[in-house]
C-alpha cells in the first residue's frame, strides 16, 4: 500500500505541522512502511493471539481515583469552551 504526497500534507495540516518538502517525501516513505508493517500483522491468525493472552492475562479490579484539574488539563488546549475541548465538526447530520 502506498500513501500521496497529498495524504502526507494533509495529514500534517490536520495535526498542525508544517512540513518541508523533503520531509514530506520522508514521512510519506515512512508512513508506506508502517502501513505495510500493519499489513503483515493483520495475516497474524486472531485466534492464536486470542489462546495466547486470554487466560494469561490478569485482569485489576477498578478502583475510584481523583479526576485531573479541569484548568490543567485545558492549559495547553488550542480552543477551550465552558471547561471543554473545542473540536472542529467532523461529521454532517444530513
Amino acid at each position: 500500500m502506498s500513501i500521496t504526497k497529498e495524504e502526507v500534507v494533509k495529514i500534517a495540516k490536520l495535526s498542525r505541522l508544517e512540513l518541508k518538502e523533503d520531509e514530506v517525501e520522508f514521512f510519506a516513505s515512512q508512513m508506506k512502511n508502517i502501513l505495510e508493517l500493519v499489513n503483515k500483522l493483520n495475516e497474524v491468525s486472531e485466534s492464536l493471539l486470542e489462546e495466547e493472552y486470554t487466560s494469561s492475562t490478569p485482569l485489576r479490579e477498578d478502583e475510584p481515583e481523583p479526576s485531573l484539574d479541569v484548568e490543567k488539563v485545558l492549559l495547553n488546549a488550542p480552543s477551550k469552551r465552558l471547561n471543554m475541548f473545542e473540536v472542529p465538526k467532523i461529521v454532517d447530520a444530513n
